[in-house]
């Protein structure tokens, strides 16, 4: 008779199969008999195949039902584990010196399950955060194009949205004057100007300037802030006028960029929509004044911080700009700026033009000058009373006295939508 035994380990998942027959009996030597031995013990294996085969069924079961309740969840569920987890800050290092911001692609990375749910959205695909370390030298961009490449075939082939960073002030220093992108590192723009629609560029190496007008006409957001080399002959320019359709730009302190080239950028792209500038030491002539009165119709926010109320762009530019849809104005000088009678006066002027111009879409003021007396303030109320009564929001900078007077700003105009009148705080003249 044979007999058949069955061990299964839960521990390690090993089935063992003890096979034992007894000796086959000296007077079965005919073939006949040998045959019908084997068939026999075919028929045992088969009867003992369907019952592993039930016992491995139960196993399945009771493993499914012992899941992790993460590996359970609805798509829906993981898309929206997935947003939140990309707008943290996961991190991962390549060794070349760069360091890339792409939650989605650690995400990915954990499970089979979560690796196809984050196939099933490209949109989390297009953002990539990159930062360059601080190794000592100008890291190699071999490990961002792999990235982009993978970036935009996941998006199925959609613009990507690029930010780049690098670490401190003193990143420039330690580069070498000598120093020249190679054609590895410059393909990364050369060949992939479709692909980028947003270009975030916080670094403080010259070296980058050149990269805003590689890529493309396309481009429709731009926030630059680098830092000029010492040597003027290493500083580029970057040609705005191959962006034409940008939409938002913001620069922050930008070494080697006037504020005339900011303002000369400002009326060159007809589809603005936001346009933020901050840089309190810069000034400058416009290089080429619109001949004729430019009417931005698309411009919305207009942020000015540290513009000085003297600034010649920046009255070259009032001249000749209409914003007939702006919503928000905000303008900052800054507080190490003196500011004479003559200032103030010619800034009332300044701020009652740019206000009237677009009086009938703004919804938000946002006005800050240091040093204002009683007297300034009543007629900066003045040019603020004369807006119509869209603003619900209003930021002002005055002094005590002032303040009461803003307070009963919204019983003596017609600002029937005002929900909101804060004071910003006051800085007293040094």
């Amino acid at each position: 008779m044979t007999q058949c035994t069955c061990s299964f380990c839960s521990k390690c998942g090993q089935l063992t199969i003890t096979h034992t027959c007894p000796s086959t009996p000296a007077n079965v030597n005919s073939s006949t008999d040998k045959a019908t031995i084997l068939k026999y013990k075919i028929s045992q294996i088969e009867q003992l195949t369907e019952r592993l085969q039930v016992e491995l069924a139960a196993w399945r079961m009771q493993l499914n039902q012992e899941q992790s309740a993460i590996a359970e969840l609805p798509s829906e569920i993981h898309s929206t584990i997935f947003q939140l987890a990309c707008s943290s800050s996961l991190t991962s290092s390549t060794a070349d010196g760069i360091r890339h911001r792409y939650p989605i692609l650690v995400l990915s990375s954990v499970s089979a399950c979560w690796r196809q749910v984050a196939l099933e959205m490209p949109g989390l695909w297009r953002h990539l955060r990159v930062r360059l370390l601080e190794d000592g030298k100008p890291p190699s961009l071999a490990n961002l194009k792999s990235l982009m490449r993978l970036s935009y075939q996941r998006s199925n082939l959609q613009p990507l949205n690029l930010e780049v960073r690098t670490g401190g002030y003193h990143v420039v220093s330690r580069y070498s004057p000598e120093y020249n992108l190679t054609k590895a590192d410059d393909a990364v723009f050369v060949n992939y100007p479709k692909k980028i629609q947003t270009l975030t560029l916080e670094v403080l190496g010259y070296y980058w300037t050149p990269y805003v007008s590689k890529v493309g006409p396309q481009l429709n957001k731009l926030r630059l802030r680098w830092e000029k080399p010492l040597e003027d002959y290493l500083y580029q320019k970057p040609d705005f006028k191959k962006i034409p359709w940008l939409t938002h730009i913001t620069i922050l302190e930008i070494g080697g960029l006037t504020s005339a080239d900011a303002f000369e950028l400002l009326w060159r792209c007809i589809s603005l929509v936001e346009f933020r500038y901050y840089d309190p030491n810069s000034q400058g002539k416009l290089h080429h004044e619109p001949a004729a009165p430019v009417t931005l119709r698309s411009l919305k926010r207009l942020e000015l911080d540290g513009v000085d109320v003297e600034n010649r762009a920046l009255r070259d530019l009032q001249k000749k700009m209409r914003v007939p849809s702006l919503e928000r104005f905000s303008w900052i000088i800054s507080r190490s700026t003196s500011i004479s009678t003559y200032s103030i006066s010619n800034l009332c002027r300044k701020l009652q033009d740019i206000l009237g111009l677009a009086s009938a879409s703004l919804q938000e003021v946002e006005i800050c000058f240091p040093f204002l007396r009683l007297p300034e303030t009543q007629e900066l109320l003045t040019i603020v009373a004369k807006l119509e009564p869209n603003v619900h929001t209003l930021s002002l900078a005055v002094d005590k006295e002032g303040s009461a007077m803003l307070v009963n700003l919204r019983i003596h105009c017609n600002f029937s939508k005002l929900t909101q009148c804060d004071q910003r705080p006051y800085a007293s003249e040094p």
